[in-house]
Formats: structure tokens, sequence, C-alpha cells
């Protein structure tokens, strides 16, 4: 799947590129930039808005 696949398209091509190369900047043993953050956790927080949005849907009692 295209969503979830973390290859590069180099990569997937077989030109040899590592698949872990585009992030090759980011490293753990120092604080990332705000960009590198988000690339990284985007898909937990719109995981994570969408849930909490139906759990008010379903939560919230209707208004009269």
């Amino acid at each position: 799947m295209g969503l979830f696949n973390r290859r590069g398209d180099a990569a997937s091509a077989g030109t040899g590129v590592a698949p872990n190369q585009q992030y090759a900047d980011y490293h753990t043993n120092r604080r990332p930039n705000m960009g590198q953050w988000f690339r990284t956790v985007w898909l937990d927080l719109l995981t994570m808005a969408v849930l909490g949005a139906i759990g008010l849907g379903v939560i919230t009692p209707p208004l009269l």
C-alpha cells in the first residue's frame, strides 16, 4: 500500500538506493526540528483527531 510504504520511488525501482536514505538526516541522539517531527507523526495525529471527533459525537448527548 502506498500510504504505509516508507520506501522511496527510487528504492522501489531497484536503483540501489537504501530504503531509509530519505530519513538519513533524522537521528535519535538529537532533537528533530518541527518539520521532521511532523513528517514522522502526521498519521498518528490525524488518527487521534478523527477518533476524538468520533468519541465526542458518540458521548455528547443531543441538544434539545
